[in-house]
């Protein structure tokens, strides 16, 4: 009988391209959604507190249960919960395309993240068991990564068309096609395959918890963004999840549960710790910018999405040859490589934010930003899971996840308070985009000083 591995080798290219195309569409949907926002509001006649839960019901969903799910994963079986994962996607999208109020927007919007979180982690899983041969496994990992970072740049473009010429339904709506394709392409293209680790109980019982302490940092997070630095409702709401979620974690490694099997190794917790940063960075700096261009600028939505294709584009392009390059010149080289180009990218951001038009410096900045961002996300993916065992590995694709939704919603929450406070007032300006562009370098700097330092005390430590 052909197993599993021999059946993904024999499809790779097919299987693989339909997994990362499946990725690219829930990372899509993030920022085209961002974009029509406006249109949204307006629409309803709602305040922005109020559309901004459209932003939050997603990320709160998506990031909180993407640990839950991943464990998940290796419980039931990945292409199961796919399949599932993309059927509540779809159902979200028709929930919220057909909407006659805000609320049925968040209920939709709520709907899409949960799909989403549950498709996320079954998605790279499946990718990093589907391939024995490493640099097969590598190339669709960087491709996986291009997906998933490309989504942000591309979604702005997306998002602009459809709500200029259609309107903001169209994107929730256009999800209901690709979705069916997308079932009907993993079932087809993807083997069956139950994960190796056995359904038991008490497996899952400290993911569910987990997710839940990470569902009440979100939202106190999301708080601080949405009511400023003195709500105290953030205070509590994240003082309560960084200490339920220590006491789990903690339990987790003296029970040697789910982080001692899929968080082992050295490159598995700098992945992770550096990816409740950096893709903060990229989070915030695109949503910065799309709000700039539209309200300094004054571009039209469409024009301000095509702004992004650049970011797109060099993310697309530098994936694919960033696990060659992670190749030769090790792990830990390539991040601190990728956060320093990084930080080049958002020092040419706050350079080339001004009052007048530049177009074509902000684009070169975007260029060398997604080329930075290209090779961060294929090392993080890379290096959290491929030393880790094939049975733990939904539930490590589960916490990277996880890592990089707190990690945005951290990020968007920082970068818009300074922005917003870079020249005293409540409205972003030149200055304070150029601002929270400037402490992201500084941020992106110091994390490759911090991995480097790391690198050489660990391997000190094992001389």
């Amino acid at each position: 009988m052909t197993n599993y591995k021999d059946r993904m080798r024999g499809l790779g290219v097919l299987a693989g391209i339909s997994l990362c195309l499946c990725q690219l569409l829930l990372l899509l949907d993030f920022s085209v959604i961002n974009i029509s926002l406006f249109s949204i509001q307006k629409a309803f006649r709602c305040d922005s507190t109020t559309v901004s839960w459209v932003i939050v019901s997603y990320s709160l969903a998506f990031g909180s249960f993407m640990i839950f799910s991943g464990s998940l994963a290796d419980t039931v079986g990945r292409k199961s919960l796919l399949i599932a994962g993309l059927t509540i996607f779809g159902i979200g999208s028709i929930v919220g395309g057909c909407a006659s109020s805000i609320d049925l927007i968040v209920i939709g919007r709520s709907l899409q993240g949960i799909g989403a979180a549950a498709c996320s982690p079954a998605i790279l899983s499946l990718i990093t068991t589907g391939y024995s041969d490493p640099r097969v496994r590598n190339i669709f990992i960087g491709i996986y990564s291009a997906a998933s970072a490309a989504g942000f740049g591309i979604g702005m473009v997306v998002g602009g068309v459809l709500t200029q010429y259609i309107g903001w339904r169209a994107g929730f709506l256009y999800n209901v096609p690709a979705v069916t394709l997308a079932i009907l392409s993993i079932s087809l293209l993807v083997p069956n395959e139950i994960g190796g680790a056995s359904l038991i109980l008490s497996y899952l019982v400290r993911p569910f918890f987990l997710s839940v302490s990470t569902f009440i940092l979100i939202y106190g997070i999301d708080g601080f963004h949405r009511k400023g630095i003195f709500g105290l409702t953030g205070y509590v709401c994240v003082t309560i999840g960084v200490v339920s979620a220590f006491f789990t974690i903690w339990s987790d490694f003296r029970k040697r549960g789910l982080f001692s099997n899929a968080v082992c190794t050295f490159e598995g917790a700098a992945s992770n710790l550096a990816s409740l940063v950096l893709p903060g960075l990229m989070g915030g700096i695109v949503l910065l910018l799309s709000i700039f261009f539209q309200e300094v600028w004054h571009l039209s939505s469409i024009r301000a999405g095509f702004m992004f294709l650049a970011l797109g584009a060099a993310v697309c392009f530098t994936s694919p040859f960033a696990a060659v390059l992670l190749a030769r010149l090790g792990w830990t080289a390539a991040m601190a490589v990728s956060c320093v180009g990084i930080a080049i990218g958002l020092f040419l951001v706050a350079l080339s934010i001004q009052e007048t038009k530049n177009g074509f410096t902000i684009i070169l900045a975007l260029i060398v930003l997604g080329i930075g961002f290209a090779c961060f996300f294929v090392a993080t993916t890379i290096g959290a899971t491929r030393n880790v065992s094939e049975k733990y590995q939904g539930s490590a694709s589960g916490i990277l996840g996880t890592a990089q939704q707190l990690g945005t919603s951290l990020g968007v929450a920082l970068l818009s308070t300074i922005a917003a406070s870079g020249n005293g007032q409540s409205s972003f300006d030149g200055r304070g985009v150029a601002s929270a562009a400037v402490v992201g370098a500084l941020a992106s700097t110091t994390m490759a000083f911090i991995i480097l330092s790391a690198s050489e005390i660990n391997r000190r430590k094992y001389l």
